[in-house]
C-alpha cells in the first residue's frame, strides 16, 4: 500500500498544487498525518501511459470532485479536479492514486440503480466504464453524487460528488490534486469495520490484536487526527 498519496500520484500523472506561474485558484494539496500537516510543492509529475491524454483534450471544463471513504475514522477524504471528459476508467486510476489504494482489487461506479466497471461479455454486469465519461454518467444518473466501490471483498465505498465545475486554467495540467485529509487504510484489512478494529487494537495494548496489528502487513498503521488547517 501507497501510504503517501504524492507517491501514487507519480504514477497516474497528477499534478499537486498549480505549476509556476499559473493562477493560483487550485489551491495546493494538504497532507494531513497524526495531526501535522505538510503543504506538498508546486510540481507537474509525469503521465503515465495508461492515463488517457485524449480525455482531456476533448473537455474544455473541469469539476472538483470531493471523494470521502465512507464508514472510517479519523477522516479520509480528497479533493481532485479532473476534465468532465475524463473516461471513468481512467477516473478509477485517479481516486487510486490520490486515495493511496493500490489497484489490486475489483471496483466499479454506482448510483442509482446503474453500475460501471471492467467489462466482462461472458457476464451481465455493469456498463462499460472504458467507453463512459464522467459527464456521461452524470447526464445518465441525473445527479452530481455517485459512489465508488473498491475491492467487493472488504467493500471500501467511497462517496463522490461534484462540488464545483469550471472551466479549464491554461498552463495548469490535469488531474490535479488539491486537497488530501487522513491516510488510506490497509489493502485486505477487513474492510471498514476490520480496519476500525486494528485501530482499536492498536491503542489497547492489552487488545487480542494488539500485536497483528503492530505487524500488519505494509507497515505500522498510522493514527490521524483530523486536522482543521485546509488547505
Amino acid at each position: 500500500m501507497v501510504e503517501d498519496p504524492r507517491r501514487a500520484i507519480l504514477d497516474v500523472g497528477f499534478c499537486i498544487g498549480p505549476p509556476a506561474g499559473a493562477a493560483a485558484t487550485t489551491g495546493a494539496a494538504r497532507l494531513v498525518d497524526g495531526g501535522c500537516s505538510a503543504v506538498a510543492t508546486q510540481t507537474t509529475l509525469r503521465h503515465n501511459e495508461g492515463m488517457a491524454k485524449t480525455d482531456q483534450r476533448q473537455s474544455p471544463q473541469i469539476a472538483h470532485m470531493s471523494i470521502t471513504l465512507d464508514d472510517v475514522a479519523p477522516e479520509v477524504s480528497r479533493i481532485v479536479a479532473v476534465p468532465l471528459g475524463i473516461r471513468l476508467d481512467t477516473l478509477h486510476l485517479v481516486i487510486q492514486a490520490a486515495m493511496g489504494w493500490s489497484n489490486s482489487h475489483l471496483w466499479l461506479f454506482q448510483a442509482r440503480g446503474c453500475s460501471w466497471g471492467v467489462r466482462d461479455p461472458d457476464f451481465d454486469g455493469p456498463s462499460d466504464a472504458a467507453r463512459t465519461t464522467l459527464i456521461d454518467m452524470i447526464a445518465d444518473i441525473g445527479a452530481n453524487r455517485f459512489e465508488y466501490v473498491y475491492d467487493f471483498g472488504d467493500h471500501w465505498s467511497h462517496t463522490i460528488k461534484m462540488v464545483k465545475p469550471m472551466p479549464t486554467v491554461p498552463g495548469v495540467a490535469y488531474p490535479l490534486l488539491i486537497d488530501a485529509v487522513g491516510r488510506c487504510p490497509l489493502e485486505d484489512s477487513g474492510g471498514p469495520p476490520g480496519y476500525m478494529d486494528l485501530l482499536e487494537a492498536l491503542h489497547d495494548p492489552s487488545h487480542p490484536r494488539h500485536a497483528e496489528a503492530l505487524d500488519w502487513p505494509g507497515g505500522p498503521i498510522s493514527i490521524q487526527r483530523r486536522s482543521t488547517d485546509r488547505a
